[in-house]
């Protein structure tokens, strides 16, 4: 039979049927071919020509998955692999690295070397089997962020080499095998409540969450904000935003209320081009009673133990605890509001504002203090929209210039009194016909603040 050498191959006779050698001894031999047959060996023993000693490099034994050599530095010198000794090496690293392994330092001629990247468990992640004088294997690190680097002889070749290892940071994200989810129509559809997955810098992953009628929506998100950080929203069938959680911690979640039977969409993304990977909950919960207006989706309250639309013109037309506010100018139309004192007594899409009526619950906006506006959804944080010309973005109904924020003290202003900026410390809109004018603030202190012209 012909049996793989260090530097070729050797003949070595059969002993299937004798169980005897002349030289040697009769055991278990792989052919070139793979094959195991009864032969004589071994090849030096029998043969010659071939290494009669090995010596293990230092970092021995390191001889299995399970118990690598830690790979603390980026290069090794003077490694050996002796015939049927495989050597592991750990690599560890951070998520998104790029990790390259390089074996070099060896003659193929004289004994073959190949090199794989394993998981923690064993499975093969790239390999390099070619019949150079080098081997390069790279890969991405997701989580967890380890690799094992093995190093062996092809046929039992044994040789010296050298080990290199190059980590470069964030270089790479390994997208996870679900792709590709990045819009609403490749959304992955989870069997269960449960899902996991990677968000990639630009990559969002979208889940589908499909109810038969009028339901509570509840997602959670689980990340380690150390690696990055991840933020979390829920959309409606054409892509309209329901809820959005956008925290600094390891976790995001929404609680929200869609109104109808239909496919709706978690959308899971890295804050300003962050990667990590995460896992999330999915509970969805029909809706067939109210006993509150937090229980409804945005647009309606709760009352007589059912969800129904918000609209108002007085505030008799809404249920008791509730407002009916002036919502801007006056072709904005108003909402029953829940009366309020802070943020958590509101849905997620609210926040507690400040409106002339008193404080009730109003669709979070983005508007700045003194924002031009249409109705109160456009005004950021506590802000409602009030009717001066082209709308003003401001808390109404404050005492002291303590109910301000900063920039804005409290004004009597047409019989209104609300926060108006301080021309000191913001832009007045002067192009809608606001102005710049001394004004006595509540306290009876002169200001100079932006208010509406006449």
């Amino acid at each position: 039979m012909c049996v793989a050498a260090a530097g070729g191959a050797r003949c070595l006779s059969s002993c299937a049927s004798t169980g005897t050698c002349s030289a040697g001894t009769c055991g278990a031999r792989t052919t070139v071919e793979g094959a195991s047959a009864q032969g004589c060996g071994d090849v030096a023993t029998v043969c010659g020509g071939g290494p009669t000693s090995c010596t293990d490099d230092a970092l021995e034994p390191n001889d299995s998955v399970a118990a690598p050599a830690t790979a603390s530095m980026s290069s090794y010198s003077d490694l050996q692999i002796c015939a049927g000794d495989e050597d592991f090496f750990r690599i560890d690293g951070a998520f998104g690295d790029r990790v390259t392994v390089r074996v070099d330092g060896f003659s193929h001629a004289a004994g073959d070397l190949d090199l794989r990247l394993l998981s923690a468990s064993g499975t093969i992640l790239a390999s390099s089997a070619s019949t150079m004088d080098v081997e390069t294997a790279t890969y991405c690190l997701g989580d967890p962020t380890r690799l094992i680097a093995q190093v062996l002889g092809y046929r039992m070749a044994q040789n010296g080499y050298d080990l290199t290892i190059t980590r470069e940071a964030m270089a790479c994200c390994p997208d996870d095998s679900l792709e590709p989810d990045d819009t609403r129509a490749t959304a992955r559809r989870i069997t269960g409540t449960t899902f996991e997955g990677t968000v990639c810098p630009m990559d969002d992953d979208f889940i589908a969450i499909t109810v038969t009628g009028a339901s509570r929506v509840q997602v959670e998100l689980l990340f380690d904000a150390a690696i990055g950080d991840v933020d979390l929203e829920l959309q409606g069938p054409t892509g309209t935003r329901i809820a959005i959680s956008q925290g600094v911690g390891d976790t995001e979640s929404i609680d929200a209320m869609v109104p109808a039977a239909g496919t709706y969409y978690a959308r899971v993304f890295g804050y300003d081009g962050d990667a990590n990977a995460y896992v999330g909950d999915v509970i969805t919960t029909p809706i067939t009673t109210c006993t509150a207006t937090r229980e409804c989706m945005t647009g309606q309250v709760c009352e007589a133990s059912a969800c129904g639309s918000d609209a108002c013109s007085m505030v008799s037309d809404c249920p008791s605890m509730h407002l009916c506010p002036t919502y801007g100018p006056s072709s904005a139309p108003r909402h029953c509001g829940l009366a309020c004192t802070v943020n958590t007594d509101c849905r997620s899409t609210e926040a507690c504002k400040w409106f002339p009526e008193g404080r009730a619950c109003g669709e979070r906006g983005g508007g700045a203090n003194g924002a031009a506006c249409t109705d109160a959804g456009d005004c950021g944080g506590q802000r409602s929209c009030l009717p001066w010309r082209g709308g003003y973005c401001a808390r109404a109904g404050c005492r002291t210039n303590a109910d301000c924020e900063s920039g804005t003290f409290c004004v009597d202003v047409e019989g209104t009194r609300a926060c108006v900026v301080d021309c000191d410390a913001g832009a007045c809109r002067t192009a809608d016909g606001h102005s710049c004018e001394l004004v006595e603030d509540v306290g009876g202190t002169l200001h100079v603040a932006c208010v509406p012209g006449a």
